[in-house]
């Protein structure tokens, strides 16, 4: 991870993602800080290219709903699509009741909330997912197949969330798993069957740039995405899926007054 450590700068991702046609993306989250969120909005309120910022929230502190209040009056807040609390296995940490509170805050926003698990929390997530049919959820790297042995329990897992319809997945991490290189051929079977249990409407790529760069490439982890996606029309995975999901609108031109909401009213 020793290339990781720098700072990566929106001018950086911004010539990366013009050579393959991107003209919006998606930032998330990477520590378990509110002032790291704060900043990501305050970096998207200045660019034209970041449409929106996936979070962070605390959701076992007692003031999380003013945790998501002060977030989406900060500079750059109106661009905040989603948040990523982390969900841990065993007893449910998000049954506490400010966890309620804090999702009920969420779902009221009209954010989407990304879910980062392991494979072996999977079925965690789905008892999860269907506590709150009032929230959309996404998985992300296609719910973290392992990076080598037999994968039938994440495939099971994996299923049972996509019997709900108010979660999609996202094909990230696929070439990443967890630091460790993943052969294309398999990333490609499973970014595959990600896509086919969840279908046309319900699967969208994510880069997961720049932590990518640890064992890859963009341009590989674009070309796995692609063959990964099983057929499915090409615009709604690498666009219209996200668009919709997290309700995402182009900011408004420089020089225009006013800042363009991410999501619909």
């Amino acid at each position: 991870m020793h290339g990781l450590r720098r700072a990566f700068e929106p001018t950086e991702v911004k010539e990366l993602t013009r050579r393959h046609g991107v003209v919006g993306t998606i930032v998330v989250q990477a520590c378990d800080e509110l002032d790291e969120t704060r900043e990501l909005l305050g970096l998207a309120a200045q660019s034209d290219l970041i449409w929106g910022v996936v979070g962070w929230l605390d959701l076992s502190q007692a003031d999380v709903e003013n945790q998501l209040e002060s977030l989406l009056a900060a500079p750059g807040g109106a661009r905040l699509a989603g948040l990523r609390p982390r969900l841990v296995g065993g007893d449910d940490p998000w049954s506490a009741p400010a966890a309620r509170r804090g999702l009920a805050a969420i779902a009221a926003a009209g954010l989407i909330v990304d879910l980062l698990v392991d494979s072996s929390d999977l079925d965690h997530a789905v008892s999860f997912v269907s506590a709150y049919p009032e929230l959309r959820f996404v998985i992300d790297h296609a719910g973290s197949p392992p990076s080598t042995g037999e994968t039938a329990e994440w495939r099971r897992g994996l299923q049972g969330l996509a019997a709900h319809d108010n979660i999609a997945v996202k094909l990230s991490g696929l070439v990443n798993a967890g630091g460790t290189r993943r052969q294309p051929e398999d990333a490609v079977a499973c970014g595959r069957t990600a896509a086919e249990l969840f279908g046309e409407d319900r699967v969208f790529f994510g880069s997961d740039w720049p932590v990518c760069l640890a064992v890859s490439s963009y341009e590989e982890v674009v070309s796995v995405a692609r063959r990964a996606r099983a057929g499915l029309d090409e615009g709604k995975v690498f666009a219209g899926n996200a668009q919709h999901w997290y309700r995402l609108s182009p900011p408004l031109p420089s020089g225009q007054p006013g800042e363009q909401r991410v999501r619909a009213a």
